[in-house]
């Protein structure tokens, strides 16, 4: 048990509340910190070397230490409760917040101090590796890993055009012949139809067992009336549910072996309990014998663009902007149509061609409009008119655990704002979303 063992312990986020409780401390809710917060020094010690007595943090949890476990004392605090506290006699410290984030200021310096001073360990200097080594020791560990374990084997690949698939798919490309990938792509027409076609004709052009499926109409009569974003998930998962399943039925002379899923930790973690349509393929995919593999199931989203740069893929698929599964559906607040669709597919295109156009993509890692379920009064012309309601949003993120709102300058957003009702009269007003992940998620539903 930890509260007997010598070892070094480095408890971060929840665990640190989890260390103070075993050692005899109070842990009550309160004092939440759901995104930045600051911290204060406390008192001098090992673990601030070189860090400002003031610093940024980030952090998710609604819970705060009210007494530290016995032998601990407080380090640096955050409105008089205990953020960084060390044990007396043991080399145990803890974090309550996350400094392994980027978002978090002298996050490296901490771990630095910890390891050198605390721990007493010797340390590995990664920033001695370049940016050339460490793609390539990241593409190495992933060959070594799964060539053996993949020769002979006949593998399905669930398609979005995003990054995350996109690079998989790219992956297999260079371990196994090409004739042994089959890729499907399923169009919901619940995503922009010109992104669609552009993602079919690169995949059907170069894997000669791509398979496209076409949702039509049908989504829509069955998502008809639904509000709720729950019901909604719920549908399209069924949905995906089935068409992965006629795939399967259509392959099954074919011999498939393995079923490859592309998700990073970042989707693992933030599921939660919602229905996710990856739950659904790879339900389907073990029903069907097919062994599942998840290459990325560790790696950040920055590790999945560093590795997509050995595969010279086009910047469309490397770097256009990330839509969820259930595409619009999510994005849609409210009932989902096909007019509604095909209004925030413009509404998307044209949001990115003036991000383009202002330079605005260096504030943002991604950003987005959404359609709100409410109508407001405008004046066109001397007459009032009644419109839609735009969302948009916008958030700088590294490793997308977590996101900070971009900063985007206020006289291009009004800019933006002003060519948006402009171009389309369905809309009468534009709003920007201003939360941070904690404690809102990146997308609206």
């Amino acid at each position: 048990m930890i509260e007997n063992s010598a070892k070094p312990v480095l408890a971060v986020g929840r665990s640190a509340l989890l260390i103070h409780r075993l050692f005899g401390g109070r842990i009550e809710e309160g004092n939440p910190l759901l995104g930045g917060g600051e911290v204060h020094k406390f008192r001098d010690h090992l673990l601030l070397q070189n860090i400002p007595n003031r610093f940024s943090v980030w952090g998710s949890t609604t819970a705060c230490i009210s007494k530290w476990g016995n032998g601990f004392f407080p380090i640096s605090t955050r409105d008089s409760k205990c953020m960084i506290a060390g044990h007396v006699s043991r080399p145990i410290c803890t974090f309550s917040f996350h400094p392994e984030l980027y978002e978090s200021e002298f996050g490296t310096q901490l771990f630095r101090n910890y390891f050198s001073y605390v721990a007493n360990l010797e340390l590995f200097n990664s920033r001695d590796i370049d940016f050339t080594k460490r793609t390539e020791l990241l593409y190495r560990s992933l060959e070594k890993k799964y060539r053996d374990e993949l020769k002979d084997s006949r593998i399905v690949v669930a398609l979005s055009g995003g990054i995350d698939s996109s690079v998989l798919i790219h992956l297999l490309r260079e371990l196994i012949p090409e004739d042994d990938i089959y890729p499907v792509f399923i169009s919901t027409s619940l995503f922009p139809r010109e992104k669609e076609l552009k993602i079919i004709r690169y995949f059907k052009d170069r894997f000669t067992n791509f398979q496209e499926i076409e949702w039509g109409e049908e989504i829509f009569e069955k998502l008809r009336g639904v509000t709720s974003a729950d019901e909604k998930r719920k549908i399209i998962s069924l949905e995906f549910q089935h068409s992965f399943s006629k795939v399967l039925q259509n392959w099954s002379t074919e011999g498939l072996t393995h079923f490859a899923e592309a998700s990073v930790y970042s989707s693992y973690n933030s599921r939660g309990d919602k229905a996710r349509t990856e739950y659904s393929m790879l339900d389907k995919a073990s029903a069907a014998n097919l062994k599942i593999i998840q290459p990325f199931s560790t790696l950040f989203k920055d590790q999945l663009k560093l590795l997509g740069s050995c595969f010279n893929i086009p910047p469309f698929l490397l770097s256009s902007q990330p839509y969820p599964p259930p595409g619009l559906a999510i994005r849609i607040a409210g009932e989902v149509t096909r007019e509604k669709v095909s209004l925030l597919s413009k509404i998307s295109l044209f949001l990115e061609t003036e991000f383009k156009h202002r330079r605005l993509e260096r504030y943002s890692s991604q950003y987005f409009p959404v359609l709100l379920d409410s109508k407001t009064i405008s004046n066109r012309g001397g007459k009032s008119a009644v419109g839609a309601v735009i969302l948009l949003r916008a958030v700088e993120a590294v490793d997308f655990m977590n996101a900070k709102v971009s900063q985007l300058p206020l006289n291009e957003l009004v800019l933006i704002s002003s060519k948006l009702i402009e171009t389309f009269p369905e809309i009468s007003r534009v709003l920007y979303d201003l939360t941070t992940k904690p404690a809102g998620n990146i997308e609206w539903e």
